[in-house]
């Protein structure tokens, strides 16, 4: 699991285990929603490409900062895209190593 370390702090930062989340479908739609951009799938070359930083509206209605690291990776909220451009039916996932508060 990606960024387990950040997702437990997440978790106990909001007095939450993972059973909680499961078991709530309105929460965990509502975190899920933080992590997803509506419109069109953009790979990680090319937000490299882009003029960084740009910030993008998730479904949820916040703002997700996309900009890159001193590595020159891609960073989603200060989160590290570890695994970009994973094929979707209706998009493009992009593994990062935390969770979007």
């Amino acid at each position: 699991m990606y960024g387990t370390a950040r997702i437990k702090t997440f978790l106990d930062e909001n007095e939450l285990t993972a059973e909680d989340v499961l078991a709530d479908p309105v929460a965990l739609k509502a975190i899920l929603a933080k992590h997803v951009v509506a419109g069109t799938a953009v790979t990680a070359g090319e937000a490299l490409a882009m003029d960084l930083p740009v910030t993008l509206e998730s479904l949820e209605g916040s703002g997700l900062v996309v900009d890159t690291n001193d590595e020159g990776g891609v960073v989603v909220n200060g989160n590290v895209v570890v695994k970009p451009d994973l094929a979707a039916s209706n998009g493009v996932i992009h593994g990062i190593d935390g969770v979007i508060a």
